[in-house]
């Protein structure tokens, strides 16, 4: 060109350029991407033009393309094309910028697009990083001898808010000398390695939710130590779910458990109902007193059925929830059994205050009692299956002192006519041959195999413990009717409550 020909380079100074000629101005202006927030100079074939600000806006002046001579630092004079910078003036930062557009002409397309923009993966890291690097070398190699360029990011603290917190829409911005595309390049290699994160935790949770939805029963050896209880029951055991929901949903499905769930659940419910109906009965058809001692039995009965279905249905969760509801459940077998004692003793010993107060308080002594032995961590252990049914078959076989007094006191024919020692006595067959079958795993201990799903040990107790429980409630409406018609006390200072 007739510009360099004409060119006067001075040999001290390295790398200063003489403009020659000027081209028309670029349509072309930088643009921030809003999805890393990397300034582009120059768009590649493939970009869509964006239309620069006008310059009374910005305050700067347009940008112009100059064809320039250059002197290298090893004396030779070259011609080559270059974005003159908005200073209007040569500087360290021009050829910095000169070296990125260099590189960006050598480079391939990135992962098929032609700027680096926010991605899930490690794609946009890798090109980001392979840029970087390709920044550094080609500056060192261009410039090695001449003015450096200082980074503008020593000391400098990074922001990623500049990052994570782009705005939705591009803005037009401008480039100044304090530029470093080192550190922008390092700015996109953060986001980028910050959405693979949110990328792989959304994987995570989607491989979880679909494992929850798709799980199978497994047999008793592939189950982990904490889940096994039965060893006659050899098939159709549920997986560990770390899921409540998942735990729930597997209510309407087929393994060990479904018979255990649904006598207990289906049973609270019904408790449920009858509680209801009667204790919003009026006044004049049931006194406060005898809604409150129903209340007792209501509300023991309601609290061991729920609990153990409950158990039944999460203790797959997890080794933790497993213990906790164990806990829970065996806390409800003590409450059902208390709150069972409690309408008897009120409508057996109606006009007798103090026996009536001894057998309460010692009741509700062993109560407390058991559930706590219920809260030691042990407890709910296999090996420890004999000792629970021990201490809620002797918790429930200490109604048998009450039932001897009443019996002694008020003669056989009125027990049974007034008392309802024969529903006492059903009540206490069914509750301990219940725990009988509980403790010693019958009919799966001489049919191994052949009880997964039904009439195995576990189940056959659920039916009697409810069976138990409504004979009883048939029992104390008895009491109650009786009480009802005879009327109050001879003696009316005996009467309590």
């Amino acid at each position: 060109m007739g510009g360099s020909e004409s060119a006067k380079v001075d040999a001290g100074k390295c790398d200063e350029a003489v403009p020659a000629s000027t081209a028309p101005q670029s349509s072309m202006e930088p643009e921030i991407l809003e999805a890393s927030g990397v300034e582009e100079y120059e768009s590649l074939p493939g970009d869509s033009p964006t239309k620069s600000p006008p310059a009374e806006a910005s305050g700067l002046r347009p940008r112009q393309t100059q064809h320039r001579a250059k002197l290298s630092c090893n004396g030779d004079v070259e011609e080559e094309p270059t974005p003159a910078l908005y200073c209007g003036s040569p500087s360290p930062l021009e050829r910095r910028r000169s070296a990125h557009l260099a590189v960006r002409r050598r480079m391939p397309p990135p992962c098929g697009i032609s700027r680096i923009r926010k991605a899930n993966g490690q794609c946009a890291m890798d090109d980001a990083l392979q840029m970087r690097d390709r920044i550094d070398s080609f500056y060192a190699e261009t410039f090695a001898g001449c003015h450096p360029c200082p980074p503008s990011h020593i000391g400098k603290p990074f922001e990623p808010s500049r990052i994570m917190d782009a705005p939705a829409s591009a803005h037009v911005r401008h480039p100044s000398n304090e530029m470093d595309l080192s550190l922008m390049a390092h700015q996109a290699m953060e986001s980028a390695g910050l959405m693979a994160h949110h990328a792989v935790e959304s994987a995570e949770d989607f491989v979880r939710k679909v494992c929850e939805e798709a799980w199978q029963v497994v047999s008793f050896h592939h189950l982990p130590s904490w889940l096994k209880d039965n060893d006659f029951l050899h098939h159709w055991h549920r997986p560990p779910l770390p899921s409540f929901a998942a735990c729930f949903r597997s209510i309407f499905r087929v393994h060990t458990e479904t018979g255990n769930i649904w006598t207990h659940l289906l049973g609270c419910v019904a408790f449920i109902a009858m509680a209801t109906y009667y204790l919003t009965r009026p006044s004049i058809e049931v006194q406060m007193q005898e809604k409150l001692v129903f209340a007792a039995f209501f509300l023991g009965a309601i609290l061991c059925l729920g609990f153990s279905f409950t158990f039944h249905t999460v203790h797959c969760h997890s080794e933790f929830v497993g213990k906790l509801f164990s806990k829970l459940d065996y806390c409800g077998i003590a409450l059902l059994i208390t709150g069972s004692f409690v309408p008897w003793l009120y409508y057996g010993f109606y006009c007798e205050f103090q026996p009536k107060l001894i057998y309460l308080t010692a009741v509700v002594s062993l109560g407390i009692s058991a559930m706590i032995v219920s809260l030691w961590d042990k407890f709910s252990e296999p090996q420890y299956r004999w000792l629970r049914a021990g201490v809620f078959m002797g918790f429930g076989l200490s109604g048998i002192i009450p039932a001897m007094h009443y019996l002694s006191s008020e003669g056989w024919f009125k027990a049974v006519s007034e008392a309802s020692l024969g529903s006492l006595l059903l009540m206490g067959f069914l509750y301990i041959m219940g725990a009988l079958c509980y403790a010693s795993r019958i009919p799966e201990r001489f049919f191994p195999g052949k009880c997964d799903i039904w009439f195995q040990s576990h189940q056959i107790f659920h039916v009697l413990v409810i069976a138990a429980a409504f004979v009883h409630y048939h029992g104390i409406s008895e009491m109650a009717m009786y009480r009802l018609t005879t009327g109050e006390c001879q003696d009316h200072g005996q009467m309590v409550l």
